[in-house]
């Protein structure tokens, strides 16, 4: 198995939360597909489609972070629920848990989180995601 993710349909959901918890924007970037994608998450507008989706949903978790005063984010996954493949598409759903600085105050929200991925020419990458908050 390669690491680079072009053999391993999961790679690409490692890169993501490596990335995600080091706040590398283009790490973040690098995961996805160079197209369309689809991210749901628990912040308005919920949910951004298309070509520049990453980039906005970016901006607008900065956004987030800025009004609240969040610091010291990290996002952990548990052992994978389910991972599927079928040729050049993959599915896996992931239990997570994202911690955080509010204020200064230590935060937990527990999820799970679900991806989409497609085969491309660079390799796996993500295709889309959601973060589905347990409570």
């Amino acid at each position: 198995m390669e690491t680079n993710g072009r053999d391993d349909p999961f790679a690409a959901v490692e890169a993501f939360r490596c990335a995600l918890s080091a706040g590398d924007g283009a790490g973040i970037t690098a995961a996805h597909l160079d197209g369309d994608v689809t991210i749901i998450d628990n912040v308005a507008p919920f949910i951004w489609s298309g070509p520049d989706c990453v980039a906005t949903w970016l901006t607008a978790m900065a956004a987030v972070a800025a009004a609240r005063g969040l610091t010291d984010q990290h996002v952990a996954y548990g052992a994978a629920r389910v991972q599927l493949t079928d040729g050049d598409d993959a599915y896996a759903l992931y239990p997570a848990e994202w911690t955080y600085c509010e204020r200064g105050e230590l935060r937990r929200e527990e999820a799970t989180i679900a991806f989409a991925l497609k085969r491309s020419l660079k390799g796996w990458r993500i295709a889309g995601w959601s973060w589905n908050p347990s409570s």
